[in-house]
């Protein structure tokens, strides 16, 4: 049987039911009996999709991997696997910790993630103190201006900046960000912002008559946030949580200390992140803000894609999670 190249909808709508009743639904009553042809028509279907649909799969890998170089994809030991690597990657950018670390990379990609068209890693800016405060911290950082009222006219959908790292490695590197708010009824947005994104710098403002019981209400539009995150536990391994400190007026040090320890009791007792920092950052400042960003991007690792592709070549099995 010869499967003409087609989108997947239409192997589904012309195969699909077969499969599903010719197949599945006898393997659930006999499972040993049937478990041979089960196997047989699960390799059939692979082999289909890998070894006719070449061109779909290098579509798809160099869309999201910018990495990767058009004409390594070419190679004849390839030929049939690109589905597979395909897979592979999407299993370990979602779980670097099973990887040699010789595979992963903090440097990054190198140009501009081609669905939406930003430098990786890319950020949103929000806060607990409105729209205004998370755009000011990405006004601050790429054009050292800062004000606390919201201003319509300079509203921009993201920013890029070429940060100048502290890293004897990594001199210099492109990311993006992009202001937002985070708030539950804007859940669609939300939704999509997280889809874009690689992690959140979330300003936390405290003001003279803050109290430390007043973090659960603060946190409130973050905690919807992080619940939208948690529910994808691939999603939450990767992803970068930095809540910023800004204190909005004159608080005395021993103050900011005892709302810094309440802060993270709390985070400690109500979320559990992987990847996350605590930081100070007064949003007037652009050494604090150049800072937490810094900082943020340290904790951005992702797949070196060209070595992970030599290392899927030399295995004999052609599959890492084997």
């Amino acid at each position: 049987m010869k499967l003409k190249q087609s989108s997947t909808s239409h192997w589904y709508e012309t195969c699909g039911e077969a499969f599903f009743t010719q197949l599945l639904i006898p393997f659930l009553h006999n499972p040993s009996q049937e478990l041979k042809s089960l196997s047989q028509t699960c390799q059939f279907i692979y082999q289909t999709y890998s070894q006719h649909f070449d061109n779909y799969w290098k579509r798809l890998l160099l869309n999201k991997y910018c990495d990767f170089q058009k004409g390594t994809l070419d190679s004849e030991k390839l030929k049939g696997k690109l589905m597979m690597l395909y897979y592979q990657l999407e299993y370990f950018e979602n779980h670097l910790e099973k990887l040699p670390e010789s595979l992963i990379s903090t440097s990054g990609p190198i140009g501009t993630d081609s669905k939406y068209g930003v430098y990786r890693p890319c950020f949103i800016s929000s806060s607990s103190y409105g729209y205004g405060y998370g755009q000011g911290f990405c006004t601050m950082l790429t054009s050292s201006f800062f004000s606390e009222d919201y201003d319509p006219r300079i509203s921009i959908d993201d920013y890029s900046y070429n940060l100048e790292m502290d890293d004897l490695l990594i001199q210099r590197r492109n990311i993006s960000l992009f202001p937002a708010v985070v708030y539950e009824e804007y859940s669609a947005l939300v939704d999509s912002y997280i889809q874009r994104s690689d992690g959140i710098i979330f300003t936390l403002v405290f003001y003279r008559e803050f109290h430390p019981f007043n973090v659960k209400a603060e946190m409130e539009s973050f905690s919807g946030f992080y619940k939208r995150v948690a529910n994808d536990s691939d999603l939450l391994n990767r992803y970068i949580f930095t809540i910023a400190m800004h204190f909005k007026e004159n608080i005395p040090e021993s103050e900011r200390n005892d709302l810094e320890e309440e802060l993270r009791k709390y985070i400690a007792e109500n979320y559990c992140f992987k990847n996350y920092l605590i930081i100070k950052c007064n949003l007037s400042n652009r050494e604090q803000v150049l800072k937490t960003v810094r900082e943020t991007v340290k904790r951005y690792r992702c797949i070196n894609v060209n070595l992970f592709l030599k290392h899927f070549m030399k295995s004999e099995k052609k599959c890492l999670l084997m």
